[in-house]
Order: C-alpha cells, then sequence, then structure tokens
C-alpha cells in the first residue's frame, strides 16, 4: 500500500535511527520491515524481529529517496532521545516516538537549499574537472568519489571536445553530450577553454542524451522550518548533501550573530533607564582587541557616521 506524507516521515525517522544501530549489530545485510506502520514506531520490537527473522523487504525507491533527505534531522531526534533516555532506553525500551517534521516542507527544504548554494557557487565561475584520467579503465579510479543518490548526479568523461558542443560517457557507460548554451555561468567563450579530452567531472541528465554540468558548491548552508506560534521543527536541512558532510549546520555551527545580537543590547539599554528617544552619539569607535589581533572598528551599513541619533534611529 501507498505510505501517506506523515507515515513517510516517521518511517525515515525510524529509520535513520535503525541505521545507527544496525550498524552496531553482526547482522548488516537486513533491511528493516516497513509494511505498515500505525502511527509510531516499537524499535525494542521492531529490531528484535529483524535479528531474530532476519526480515528483508524491498523498499520504494521514494522511501530510500526521503530517508536520505530526512538524515540531518532523524539523527537529531536519535541523539536527543538517547541524551534524555540513554541508549539501551532507545534501542530496547519499547520507546515510541513523535516528531513534527513533515515530508513536504522536508523535500521542499533541501531542495530550495541546493538550488540556492549552486546558483551562488556558479556566480563564482567555473573551478576545474575534477580530475584527468587518460586511462580506459578510468571508473576504477574514481571509487572513492562520493556522490549522494539523491542528488542525481553522475560521474562522466570527457570523450570528445568540440566548441559548442562536448561529448561524454558517464559511469553507467552511457554516451551524451553537453551544450555550451547550457553553461554560461562557467564565464568561458567554447569548451575549448573549458574542458579537456579524458577530463572527470559531475553532470546531471536533462532528457535523453543531452546532460548538464555540474560542480560541488564549496560555499555550504542550512535551513530550519519553525511554527512561530508553537515552536515545531518542521524541517531541518544541516547541508548540501548528508553523505558528502554529516556536520549539522543548522544546530552544530558556530556562527556571527550580527544584527540579531542588537534586540539584547537595546533590552539592555531600556532596563538602565534609555527610552527610545534618547539621544546617543554615533561617531567613530576604536577597540584594541589584544595582542597581535587587529583593532575593531564598527560601522554603520551605510559607511557613515550620523553623530548625534535617538535609540529609535539605531
Amino acid at each position: 500500500s501507498e505510505f501517506t506524507e506523515n507515515e513517510m516521515t516517521r518511517i525515515c525517522i525510524f529509520l535513520s535511527i535503525f541505521d545507527a544501530h544496525i550498524a552496531r549489530s553482526p547482522i548488516k545485510s537486513s533491511v528493516i520491515e516497513t509494511r505498515y506502520f500505525p502511527g509510531e514506531f516499537h524499535f525494542a520490537n521492531s529490531i528484535k524481529a529483524i535479528e531474530n527473522e532476519r526480515l528483508c523487504v524491498h523498499l520504494k525507491s521514494n522511501l530510500n529517496e526521503n530517508f536520505v533527505l530526512i538524515l540531518y534531522a532523524g539523527f537529531i531526534a536519535r541523539r536527543i532521545v538517547s541524551d534524555n533516555y540513554g541508549y539501551d532506553n532507545l534501542y530496547k525500551g519499547g520507546l515510541s516516538i513523535r516528531t513534527p517534521l513533515n515530508s513536504v516542507y522536508q523535500i521542499e527544504s533541501i531542495n530550495a537549499l541546493r538550488e540556492g548554494l549552486e546558483d551562488y557557487d556558479k556566480r563564482h565561475g567555473w573551478r576545474g574537472a575534477i580530475a584527468n584520467i587518460p586511462s580506459k579503465s578510468w571508473i576504477k579510479n574514481i571509487k572513492e568519489l562520493k556522490i549522494d543518490k539523491s542528488l542525481n548526479w553522475k560521474i562522466a568523461k570527457v570523450i570528445a571536445v568540440e566548441e559548442l558542443s562536448t561529448k561524454i560517457e558517464t559511469q553507467d557507460q552511457e554516451i551524451g553530450f553537453i551544450d555550451f548554451k547550457n553553461v554560461n555561468w562557467t564565464r568561458k567563450k567554447n569548451f575549448n577553454d573549458l574542458l579537456n579530452l579524458n577530463d572527470i567531472i559531475y553532470v546531471k541528465k536533462i532528457k535523453k542524451n543531452k546532460w548538464n554540468l555540474k560542480q560541488l558548491p564549496k560555499i555550504n548552508g542550512a535551513i530550519v522550518v519553525m511554527d512561530p506560534h508553537t515552536g515545531r521543527v518542521l524541517a531541518m536541512v544541516g547541508g548540501f548533501s548528508f553523505k558528502l558532510s554529516e556536520f549539522n549546520r543548522a544546530t552544530q555551527a558556530k556562527r556571527q550573530p550580527g544584527s540579531a545580537f542588537k534586540p539584547i543590547v537595546y533590552a539592555a539599554a531600556l532596563e538602565n533607564g534609555f527610552t527610545p528617544s534618547t539621544v546617543v552619539l554615533d561617531a567613530p569607535f576604536v577597540m584594541d582587541q589584544g595582542v597581535g589581533l587587529k583593532t575593531w572598528k564598527p560601522e554603520n551599513y551605510g559607511k557613515k557616521f550620523y553623530g548625534p541619533s535617538t535609540l529609535r534611529v539605531g
């Protein structure tokens, strides 16, 4: 039977928790039974059934895709439960776990993040091929390259270069072509300036034998979708690809607070007798940060100082 979106989310969360357990188990080839979940997971029963009976069920392709896209959030759920209730209770206590995650929001979030990161990266041009391998057995030499299946990318070799078209062979030995009109973002005049024979590149299929040139963004990011009224996290994406980097930039990254720190400063001012009409001096300020460090010179976005100004203006 088909899974609903909510069932799909719960299944994916379960699988991510189960994945960590089965990695420690001698039975690593088993696949979890996923025929039906009535709304919650009973971990002890499911894991026991797998270990005793070695159940093997082929997961649907869309379930596999959702599982990959929800890994960041799934690992957070596992960590929170493990920290609060302990490893034994998590995997052996028969706990039932629900999250407010919405698989539709989750998939849209990761697609939006990837699109944004790729667009930003493209604006900085082409950085070059992954490698150049003249050998005919080039496929054997790229096994160490990680590629996230949810990206739907392939690794390909350039087998012919013309001015406005490039012929490629993918890792699946499929022959295709890249048109120069689709790679204007590379800032090259033609393919002769862009690629060389035997270059190894990332590509994504457009249609039939037509492909797009791809490159992994150097920049990364995160998305958190919350309901502001309840605080529920509806979607969480910790990076461009969980397979390439398990570091969760939504929960583990240390970032500068920027203007988000201003309410704290203004709240402290109001608590100490300042009002919105209090006049303060907006003037250059220089602070020594310590030995070997540059002096700190805060400035306004417009690079100007406005002299006496009310707190409300700030």
